[in-house]
């Protein structure tokens, strides 16, 4: 049994697409678009989710880096009260 084709106007982009099976947008997850513009929302949160990783893993870098400064300076001060004594 087959559909009949239906074309509608894509809200996102405004071309003319089959809209018998359209793509959802993830902004409303309710929208029907084209799969183009389907495609381009899945790769632009996959790009933010791939920056804001980088960016967390790049604070817990920075923030180990800051834990091994300060015990270090905590070392050294300790010596220097030892060799004030």
């Amino acid at each position: 049994m087959s559909e009949k084709t239906k074309f509608g106007k894509c809200p996102r982009c405004d071309t003319t697409c089959d809209m018998t099976w359209p793509a959802i947008s993830r902004r409303d997850n309710k929208t029907g678009i084209c799969s183009g513009c389907g495609g381009s929302e899945a790769l632009f949160d996959m790009k933010m989710h791939r920056k804001k990783q980088l960016l967390k893993n790049e604070y817990n870098n920075d923030i180990k880096m800051q834990q091994e400064i300060d015990s270090q300076i905590v070392s050294e001060c300790h010596w220097l009260i030892k060799v004030q004594e």
